[in-house]
């Protein structure tokens, strides 16, 4: 799950680069949401604490969602206010 949710990222983030738009910005936003949520949360991951999949996997899925989600935020705050001057005249 979380190599086919950091591809729609990708995918995502390089449409926006070349053309900003909110809308892809904003799923970009709730994939990072995604996975952050995914491991543990939404799909169960090993039952052992010890395991490497719960001590490396769950953290840094947690960490690096945080981190998309917040800069996806950003950008299309600042997406949104470049818009906002474009359009006053």
């Amino acid at each position: 799950w979380l190599t086919v949710e950091g591809g729609l990222i990708a995918v995502l983030a390089g449409i926006s680069v070349i053309r900003p738009f909110p809308a892809l910005q904003g799923l970009a936003a709730l994939g990072g949401l995604l996975a952050a949520l995914t491991p543990g949360v939404l799909v169960p991951i090993c039952r052992a604490d010890t395991m490497a999949c719960r001590q490396v996997t769950r953290p840094t899925a947690l960490v690096l969602g945080i981190l998309i989600l917040v800069t996806a935020l950003v950008w299309l705050a600042l997406t949104l206010a470049a818009k906002r001057r474009e359009a006053r005249p």
